[in-house]
């Protein structure tokens, strides 16, 4: 497992960057806009796919953010 750091064009929609070290629980009045400009809201269809605490990103597709341990 590695420690996820600041992913460039990740950033929540308020303007600050995506805060990876707590994305397993995001501020539910926060919305996750990903490098396409996607806006997804912060809910279990979203954030299912984080399964601990400190997680990498994989980007398989700009839409399709995936957030998985390794």
């Amino acid at each position: 497992m590695t420690t996820p750091g600041n992913v460039s064009g990740e950033y929540w929609t308020d303007g600050t960057p995506v805060d990876f070290t707590a994305w397993s629980t995001p501020p539910s009045e926060r919305n996750f806009t990903d490098s396409c400009g996607v806006t997804y809201p912060s809910s279990n269809d979203v954030w299912k796919y984080v399964s601990c605490d400190q997680a990498t990103i994989k980007a398989v597709a700009c839409r399709i953010p995936l957030y998985v341990c390794e």
